[in-house]
């Protein structure tokens, strides 16, 4: 029974979480969508004579390359593996996905380990438009920042960083192309011990969900 009440609880937290996140990422959507649209009209302007256009070549940049599709179900796309690998098992998966402002929206969320010595895992991926991730990633991160302290993550993504909420745990948040994605692990226990390499085990799910992604 108190088993229960904990996972309940730890569930009714990050719900709550995904609720608030929902509201500011469709926030930042419209912007992007905006944007977009901006940006199309400003592009069937004619050049004028002796200007050249700012062109990006196809395969010259990896927010030309970097397209990942919208997943209705980001369980069947997450590699628990690196954390079960210390955290132990994954249980049930739970998954969820809607539309934001053009935008999907989508979770995965598990506990690993048996409780109460394990944890509580959610991964969120939001797929847009071209170049949304980074709109996305740079409109979150002041408020991730005031927070706490950010601590950058190299070879993830087109930029990366890891934080700790002490309320909703530890952060590894990355963005490329169309793509911003976040890992979150959160003890079920307070003052539990987590591994040393948490973060890197966070970022390889990271990376190996991206590539599953990756169209």
């Amino acid at each position: 029974m108190a088993l229960n009440m904990i996972a309940q609880a730890l569930a009714t937290t990050f719900h709550r979480c995904v609720q608030s996140n929902g509201l500011i990422l469709a926030g930042v959507l419209a912007v992007v969508a905006l944007t977009a649209a901006c940006s199309s009209t400003e592009e069937s302007q004619p050049v004028s004579p002796g200007i050249t256009p700012n062109v990006t070549e196809p395969g010259s940049g990896r927010a030309a390359d970097s397209v990942y599709r919208r997943a209705d179900d980001l369980c069947t796309h997450v590699d628990f593996a690196p954390l079960t690998q210390v955290l132990g098992a994954a249980a049930a998966q739970r998954g969820q996905a809607h539309d934001i402002a053009g935008a999907t929206d989508a979770t995965c969320s598990t506990t690993l380990g048996d409780l109460p010595e394990g944890a509580f895992v959610r991964v969120h991926a939001t797929t847009g438009d071209p170049g949304s991730g980074r709109v996305i990633f740079d409109s979150l991160r002041p408020a991730h920042q005031a927070d706490g302290a950010l601590t950058d993550i190299a070879d993830l993504g087109s930029a990366a960083y890891t934080y700790q909420d002490e309320l909703t745990g530890r952060y590894v948040i990355t963005h490329d192309g169309n793509l911003y994605l976040t890992v979150v692990v959160v003890p079920a226990v307070d003052g539990m011990d987590l591994p040393a390499d948490l973060v890197d085990r966070m970022t390889e799910t990271a990376r190996a969900t991206m590539s599953r992604l990756r169209e």
